[in-house]
């Protein structure tokens, strides 16, 4: 019986766990997908903002220039060594430069880098954007670090010279932005510990569970058995007597003198 009840818990445990283990790892894909999305909206929204604001102060060409590095002081040009770090005002107007979270990277219309933010990854081929628009990548930085990258155009505005013109957009070149993922990586991790720390308690709990429900399942089966082990015991014990005494009349008929061989085979007959 205690086979059986171990079988039988063993089946809870088992789908129990399935269960558990499904939630738990459905739970950490949606918080890890609700992270991302969040990152996402985070990047795209500051470069709708920065393409809005670069838009009328971007100049002529997509080159390295000074006019470009005035445009975003604390951005290197292609070719040049960094400048030195700017002034702390200077510094918060271009905090997405910051490489502790973002980088910033400028491209002409070839693909070609023109001016990035300091420890801004290595350009690879994989990241330059396709002319249909926007692409999201990841890249690994310094460190091995992982940055988030968004890829958008970059439009230039100009004003055409007859008087009263509409200002146009012209395709300038790609700016790219990249968010650094080590904070969102650290927390992947200190949720994935976490799932595995309480989907291994509950499955603990569980256990205790199953195995009370085994016996409270298998209750009315083992009381069924007692009574039937009590029903044998005494159906043995009602027909032990009357075996017994049929013994003991045989066994004195057959102790008796051969006198009469007809009165000693009659009983015999009779049993």
């Amino acid at each position: 019986m205690s086979r059986s009840r171990l079988r039988l818990a063993a089946m809870y445990l088992a789908v129990i766990g399935v269960i558990l283990y499904a939630a738990g790892y459905g739970m950490f894909g949606l918080l890890m997908r609700s992270n991302w999305k969040a990152l996402e909206s985070e990047v795209e929204t500051l470069a709708g903002t920065l393409h809005d604001s670069l838009k009328p102060l971007l100049p002529e060409e997509a080159r390295p220039s000074p006019q470009l590095a005035s445009v975003l002081p604390g951005l290197c040009l292609a070719g040049d060594p960094c400048p030195s770090p700017p002034s702390l005002i200077s510094r918060h107007a271009v905090s997405v430069t910051d490489p502790e979270r973002f980088y910033l990277r400028l491209l002409d219309p070839r693909g070609v880098l023109i001016a990035h933010s300091p420890g801004s990854p290595g350009l690879s081929p994989q990241t330059k954007v396709e002319s249909s628009g926007s692409s999201w990548s990841v890249v690994v930085g310094p460190g091995s670090d992982r940055f988030l990258q968004y890829s958008i155009h970059l439009h230039h505005s100009h004003t055409s010279a007859h008087s009263g013109a509409n200002a146009q957009e012209l395709d300038w070149g790609y700016l790219q932005i990249g968010r650094s993922l080590r904070a969102l990586d650290a927390e992947r991790e200190r949720l994935w510990w976490a799932t595995q720390t309480i989907v291994l308690l509950a499955l603990l709990v569980a256990g205790l569970a199953s195995w009370w429900l085994s016996g409270l399942a298998m209750r009315p089966l083992l009381t069924a058995y007692r009574q039937q082990e009590q029903f044998t015991a005494d159906a043995a014990h009602e027909l032990r007597a009357p075996l017994a005494n049929l013994l003991a009349v045989v066994e004195a008929h057959r102790a008796q003198p051969p006198a009469d061989a007809m009165a000693r085979v009659a009983p015999l007959r009779v049993v």
